[in-house]
């Protein structure tokens, strides 16, 4: 840990300095603690709430606004079934042009 004194403490010092009382230095100085009534009941944003094309299971899509499934492994498995599908797609094509 280090020895330097926290905001608090600095902000304490500040005031017995300034002569006046630590929350008269902080009304002063612009610092209004929220009001528990205000805060109460609020959550935080969930994001918004999404189908895997993969899986159909639900997930929350938070700040990556790209994510299109679930997890990992189903964007895997997405990524394989799509190109085991053109690989069958080009082979199919070469079989009609040559047969």
């Amino acid at each position: 840990m280090s020895k330097k004194p926290d905001y608090l403490t600095l902000c304490s010092i500040a005031a017995q300095k300034a002569g006046t009382s630590y929350g008269k230095y902080m009304a002063m100085h612009g610092y209004h603690p929220p009001i528990h009534a205000d805060t109460d009941g609020v959550g935080a944003p969930q994001g918004i709430v999404k189908i895997c094309p993969q899986c159909g299971k639900e997930f929350t899509q938070g700040k990556i606004k790209q994510k299109i499934y679930c997890s990992l492994e189903c964007q895997k498995a997405h990524a394989q079934r799509a190109a085991k599908r053109r690989y069958r797609d080009r082979k199919n094509k070469e079989l009609e042009v040559h047969g």
